[in-house]
C-alpha cells in the first residue's frame, strides 16, 4: 500500500528534496523536505524583489535551491549521525567508568570496620553480601559509598558514589568519574595507610565505546 496523503500539502513550484530508495522495483521517497513555491523563496531572498528581471529572478531561485539543497544535506547528515550526547553522573561529572583493584594486608573483617564510615547515612551502613566463615570472621562483603544530598538535585536524600567490594584480601572500587576516583583513593590513604596496595586500574572510555558500537561494520 502506497501512501499519498503527504502529496497533497503539495503546490505547483514547490521544491522538495528527498533521496530515492528501491524496494520491489518501485522507487520510494524517503524523508522528504517540501520548501514553498520556488518562487517564493527567489522572492523572500535578501535584495531580491517582486520587479525583478526574470534573469536575476531565475538566478536567484537557482541560488535558492542550491541553499535549500545544502540544508537538505545537513539535516539528513544530522539524522544519520548525530551527536553523541554528553555523558554525566549525578554531581553533573563527566562519566568515566572506573575500577581499582586493591591488594590488603589486613583481615577482611578489620577493612570493613574501616570503610564502615563511608558507607553509613544517618545511622545506617549500607553494607550487603556478607560472607562468613565457620569461625563467624566476615570474609567478603559490600558496601555502597554514600552521601547525604546531591549538589544537582536539591530534592534528593543521598547520593550513591561508588560500590566498594570486599573478598578476603582483595578490595575493588567502582566509581564513575574522575572526581569520585580521586576522591575515595585519598580516603583510602587515609584510612589504610601502607596496608593497601593499588594493584589495578581500568578506566573505560564510555564516549569512545558508543563511537565504535554505532560505527558500520568493518570501520576500523
Amino acid at each position: 500500500m502506497l501512501e499519498q496523503s503527504a502529496s497533497e500539502t503539495l503546490r505547483a513550484g514547490d521544491l522538495t528534496f528527498t533521496p530515492v530508495v528501491t524496494a520491489g522495483g518501485a522507487g520510494h521517497h524517503d524523508r522528504c523536505l517540501a520548501v514553498g513555491h520556488s518562487a517564493g523563496v527567489a522572492h523572500a531572498r535578501p535584495g531580491s524583489s517582486r520587479t525583478a528581471p526574470l534573469a536575476s529572478v531565475a538566478d536567484s531561485r537557482r541560488a535558492a535551491r542550491l541553499e535549500i539543497r545544502e540544508f537538505y544535506h545537513h539535516i539528513i547528515d544530522a539524522i544519520q549521525h548525530p551527536s553523541l550526547p554528553s555523558l554525566q553522573n549525578t554531581d553533573g561529572d563527566p562519566i568515566e567508568l572506573t575500577t581499582m583493584t586493591y591488594e590488603l594486608d589486613i583481615t577482611t573483617a578489620d577493612a570493613v570496620e574501616r570503610l564502615r564510615p563511608l558507607a553509613t547515612l544517618r545511622g545506617e551502613a549500607h553494607i550487603d553480601g556478607e560472607v562468613y566463615d565457620d569461625a563467624g570472621a566476615v570474609t567478603a562483603a559490600e558496601l555502597t559509598w554514600i552521601k547525604a544530598r546531591n549538589r544537582q538535585h536539591r530534592d534528593w536524600d543521598n547520593t550513591t558514589l561508588g560500590t566498594l567490594r570486599l573478598d578476603g584480601a582483595r578490595l575493588v572500587i567502582e566509581v564513575n568519574s574522575t572526581r569520585r576516583r580521586d576522591r575515595i583513593a585519598k580516603e583510602i590513604v587515609k584510612r589504610f595507610g601502607k596496608a593497601a596496595t593499588l594493584i589495578e586500574t581500568k578506566v573505560t572510555d564510555v564516549m569512545k565505546e558508543l563511537e565504535t558500537l554505532r560505527a558500520p561494520r568493518g570501520t576500523p
